[in-house]
């Protein structure tokens, strides 16, 4: 019996935790259960050791835009990259060396994910009926910030 997940759960791909506590392998890709503690896998990414929290009086900003820059540290930013960044590079050096995939990846930059940050942040402030309304050209759906300059 597969047990339920609650927040203080992970979720990896071909590893199941049974009723019985043991740890089976599943023959299939789907994303199965790993209780905390029990993932065998190798440690690739870093320990992030920064600070957690504000680092800086919260009422110095003066508006959302400098909260939002100076709440994530860069070094916050840099871990996450470093992390993007490893886990796609052991990820493509296990695709088969005759796929052009791995020529696709590129590098991901602090900027390019402190971008992808703030999207993600307006996705969640900007509620649409479908994710591709967000992109819409439409001018009844269109959301300046996700057009093009």
């Amino acid at each position: 019996m597969l047990q339920i997940c609650n927040d203080d759960d992970h979720i990896y791909s071909k590893r199941l935790i049974t009723s019985s506590s043991t740890t089976t392998q599943n023959d299939n890709n789907d994303w199965i259960l790993v209780k905390s503690g029990h993932d065998q896998r190798p440690k690739i990414l870093p320990e992030f050791k920064e600070k957690a929290g504000p680092t800086f009086p919260v009422d110095c900003c003066s508006s959302p835009a400098t909260f939002y820059n100076e709440m994530p540290p860069d070094s916050l930013f840099d871990y996450i990259v470093t992390c993007t960044n490893t886990r796609a590079r052991v990820y493509f050096d296990n695709i088969p060396s005759s796929s052009q995939s791995q020529e696709i990846w590129k590098l991901v930059s602090r900027e390019e994910m402190k971008k992808f940050f703030a999207i993600v942040v307006q996705i969640g402030m900007i509620q649409k009926r479908s994710i591709y309304e967000y992109w819409s050209t439409d001018p009844y759906l269109l959301t300046s910030i996700f057009q093009p300059p």
